[in-house]
């Protein structure tokens, strides 16, 4: 199944009943709220990792799935820090920016184990690293 088909079968799957309806790529959640940014990019991270499935296994293919699951992991912390802004419960606003940073803290173990796995990963963050020290004179 290519890209373009498997898009395609996601359109049509409620994810959620009662929650989440996806139409024609244009879903909504709860209120018929739209929410189209997100939607699309959860559904694009579950493309992904369809393309990372035909792979073949082996060092090439681990280094996508740790790059895929940074995005992920980021993805959901953006969004958890996103809702926090929009509850008026305290409670409800602390719980999702404490599961907020568990996310960046998974975030952080994909990226150890990368650089274990892709000298050259571990390279451009060394230079990156350079280059943000030499422009902030650090």
């Amino acid at each position: 199944m290519d890209k373009k088909d498997y898009l395609n079968k996601l359109k049509t799957v409620d994810l959620r009943p009662d929650k989440i309806q996806i139409k024609e790529f244009k879903p909504t959640i709860l209120n018929e709220v739209p929410y189209d940014n997100e939607r699309e990019s959860l559904l694009e991270l579950f493309v992904q990792a369809k393309e990372i499935e035909s792979m073949s296994p082996g060092p090439q293919r681990d280094v996508q799935i740790l790059r895929l699951s940074m995005i992920a992991e980021l993805d959901a912390s953006n969004l958890y820090e996103k809702l926090a802004t929009l509850s008026s419960d305290e409670r409800v606003t602390k719980v999702l920016l404490d599961v907020s940073q568990e996310e960046k803290v998974h975030a952080g173990e994909f990226e150890t184990l990368m650089e274990e796995i892709d000298p050259e990963y571990e390279k451009a963050e060394e230079e990156g690293e350079k280059e943000v020290e030499d422009l902030l004179g650090i």
